[in-house]
């Protein structure tokens, strides 16, 4: 803020950390469990249960609904943006009339 940075550029952060967290809790979690007995065996069943694709599409939508959202207020932001700048135009003209 302190750079005068516009608002709407902050609005991502959430979303993207609540979508890290869901899909790395359901990554790191099946690998884990995946790989209790490494040099014996692999186990590729954690990654197919119910819990892991649960989070994994949890995180997924969360992060789509933060890039839409972001895209729709960045738009919002340039329309207000512009709209301000023709009207500024606007009154320099009339006063030079």
């Amino acid at each position: 803020m302190r750079e005068k940075r516009t608002p709407w550029n902050y609005w991502i952060v959430p979303f993207s950390l609540f979508a890290f967290g869901f899909i790395s809790f359901a990554v790191f979690g099946s690998l884990y469990q995946a790989l209790i007995n490494w040099p014996s065996s692999f186990n590729l069943a954690p990654f197919m249960t119910f819990s892991f694709i649960l989070y994994t599409s949890t995180g997924i939508m969360i992060a789509i609904v933060g890039a839409v959202t972001y895209h729709y207020i960045k738009d919002i932001y340039r329309m207000e943006s512009k709209n301000l700048e023709i009207e500024e135009q606007t009154t320099k003209l009339v006063d030079k009339s």
